[in-house]
């Protein structure tokens, strides 16, 4: 588990600005290195990380109706709503895109779809040569998307992680103890976090995501606008690990959060 550090999701190749454009030798299921994983697609994966990855898959869309059904109930929610996401308002959205996520949604440029690809990025491997290369200058990046293809980039350090997220913060008064983004830092909450940015890239009602800088630290996500929560996907990714954990209101109506997992 890596205690002091919140995993940062680098945007790989374009812009964050760039209009969403998916290449032309995106991975297909015909190719051998092409597998099916719940509704996405694995490429260039072990076997043992196909189902390791797999088997994420599976518990997340497994986890997805009680998320939505959290989502459903905006403010009244006990399961951090109002500090991730602040306002009723932004329930539809945030349903939205869980929702996306739940049915393993396509992405669309047009009238083309494309499936997500999780790209693992292995010692060896020339077609992933340069992600790995990059991933050597940033040892400490599980996980990063090109926010101009339906690639979704798993390197090394990805596999060493936790599977689900074993503490989860307190967050009292509107402060968050400890700051940082151990909430998420999991197979589960990087899966939950790629997959948030990945549609929020391609949601035409959230071009605000491609325009705005990222927030991985819980007391950042708390501190942001409404607005910029919804466009957030570490607040997404908060959001459902968080709803893992039980939770009880204290005196003064703050949400207190620990772990059931752990």
């Amino acid at each position: 588990m890596l205690h002091s550090r919140y995993f940062l999701l680098s945007i790989l190749s374009l812009s964050s600005h760039a209009r969403p454009q998916i290449p032309s030798n995106t991975a297909s299921l015909s190719d051998p290195a092409a597998k099916s994983a719940y509704g996405f697609t694995t490429y260039h994966c072990t076997d043992d990380q196909h189902a390791r990855l797999t088997s994420v898959l599976q518990e997340i869309e497994h986890d997805m109706p009680s998320v939505i059904a959290e989502a459903s109930k905006g403010t009244t929610s006990e399961y951090g709503f109002s500090p991730l996401f602040k306002t009723n308002d932004n329930s539809p959205a945030v349903q939205t895109l869980f929702q996306r996520i739940a049915n393993s949604n396509t992405l669309s440029v047009g009238v083309i779809t494309y499936p997500i690809t999780f790209v693992c990025v292995n010692l060896n491997d020339e077609y992933t040569i340069n992600k790995l290369k990059y991933w050597q200058a940033h040892p400490d990046v599980p996980a990063a998307g090109d926010s101009s293809t339906n690639d979704i980039f798993l390197f090394p350090l990805f596999w060493e992680l936790e599977r689900n997220p074993s503490r989860c913060p307190k967050l009292s008064g509107g402060k968050a103890t400890p700051n940082d983004g151990r909430l998420v830092d999991a197979l589960y909450g990087v899966v939950v976090h790629e997959l948030a940015d990945k549609y929020l890239h391609f949601m035409e009602s959230r071009q605000q995501a491609s325009e705005s800088p990222e927030f991985y630290k819980i007391q950042e996500c708390v501190d942001l606008p409404a607005e910029k929560q919804v466009a957030n996907a570490q607040n997404f990714a908060m959001f459902a690990c968080g709803e893992s954990f039980p939770s009880v209101v204290g005196d003064m109506g703050e949400l207190l959060l620990s772990g059931r997992r752990g």
